[in-house]
């Protein structure tokens, strides 16, 4: 091969060399294309399992207030509650019973979740699709809640609801089957008395009030301007 080179015209062999190096930066190319493509995909899917969950949700969370207001205790049931300082958020049930503070999210998802309290993404696998859909880490979110709530409440604790209790490869303590809740709630020794319950209740309606008058006051003074 070295001899052939050696007889080359120095030009065409300048030639092959930058045609060769073209080669390889085209091939460096389409692999970095692809690999970009696939990502996008897994994007779509991420938001794709983000925006399922509503919908399934609002069959699953007035079955899981059913259970709050089975529990054989006096407590306190608010849903659909609206909290955060800029950014709001929406949390589906909070309980409060002698137990502590609970704030409870629902989640209505069929299949196979795959998750621990630590990673940043959980995975959901199911027979009808190929790769797995990915979900923002609902522990880690009611986690967030139980911080942008403290200085209201004490005795706060999150708790993630699997509402066809598929938790059999969840990796969290406070991630359980909706029939293993009010069980879940009892583990917890009685912290709370009624007059402290009551008196959380009153701070978290105040709150939720406060919060709402504040949101229409800066509507009404953006409209203003």
């Amino acid at each position: 091969m070295s001899k052939t080179l050696s007889t080359l015209n120095p030009l065409t062999v300048i030639v092959l060399v930058v045609f060769a190096i073209f080669a390889v930066l085209a091939v460096f190319l389409i692999g970095y294309l692809r690999f970009k493509g696939k990502k996008g995909k897994r994007t779509e899917r991420v938001v794709r399992v983000e925006r399922e969950r509503p919908e399934r949700g609002s069959e699953s969370e007035p079955s899981v207030r059913d259970a709050l207001n089975s529990l054989d205790c006096k407590k306190y049931v608010l849903s659909d509650f609206c909290a955060g300082a800029g950014e709001s958020f929406l949390i589906d049930h909070i309980l409060i019973c002698p137990y502590g503070v609970f704030l409870i999210e629902v989640k209505d998802i069929a299949g196979e979740v795959y998750g621990n309290e630590n990673s940043k993404r959980w995975f959901l696998y199911r027979q009808s699709e190929e790769q797995p859909l990915a979900m923002e880490n609902p522990v880690k979110q009611i986690s967030e809640r139980v911080d942008a709530l403290k200085d209201v409440a004490a005795r706060l604790s999150g708790v993630v609801v699997m509402a066809r209790d598929n938790v059999e490869h969840i990796s969290a303590k406070n991630a359980v089957a909706k029939s293993d809740l009010t069980s879940y709630i009892k583990s917890f020794d009685p912290a709370l008395t009624g007059e402290e319950m009551e008196k959380i209740y009153s701070a978290l309606v105040e709150y939720e009030k406060a919060r709402l008058e504040k949101v229409r006051a800066d509507e009404e003074e953006k409209d203003c301007e």
